[in-house]
């Protein structure tokens, strides 16, 4: 291939990556959990970007370090359309119903896809969860399957993951 066809190939490829970055927080304090969902998440093409935190307080903090949880960031909503958070609901500390229940309240998360994740099948969690508006609820380990359950769930909003 001529290298002017080269360059141009690879720099419309790279504004349409850009365009589909998409960032993920694996939010579970248990570890094993936390690794069955790695080799999941690793195989989706979906998603640029991993992030695995151990606590819904660590959740919170790297929203607030990039500036997702203060109003006066200008690249916040932008950037908020980029994320998807699968949030462990029972952890040490605050669970994840209270967490979900804090990016509700604020503005600049309240959009952000949330899929729970439990190992809980109980009608009770469920019922709490969607009643927060979490757009997923998901039984560990994260399987595969689940990969296009959130896909679906996720499509109607207004980052879809296609």
């Amino acid at each position: 291939m001529p290298p002017e066809i080269q360059d141009r190939c690879e720099c419309e490829y790279s504004m349409i990556t850009d365009e589909l970055r998409r960032t993920v927080f694996l939010v579970d304090d248990d570890m094993d959990d936390m690794a069955l969902a790695m080799r999941v998440l690793k195989d989706a093409t979906e998603f640029d970007d991993i992030v695995t935190l151990s606590s819904g307080e660590s959740l919170l903090n790297e929203l607030d370090s990039r500036g997702l949880l203060q109003e006066d960031h200008d690249q916040s909503a932008s950037e908020a359309n980029d994320i998807l958070i699968l949030l462990d609901v029972h952890m040490p500390g605050e669970s994840g119903i209270n967490i979900l229940k804090t990016l509700r309240k604020n503005p600049l998360t309240q959009n952000i896809p949330v899929f729970m994740l439990t190992e809980d099948s109980g009608t009770g969690s469920i019922e709490d969860t969607f009643y927060l508006r979490a757009n997923g609820y998901l039984t560990k380990p994260l399987q595969h399957s689940h990969l296009n359950l959130i896909k679906k769930l996720y499509n109607g909003s207004k980052n879809p993951l296609n």
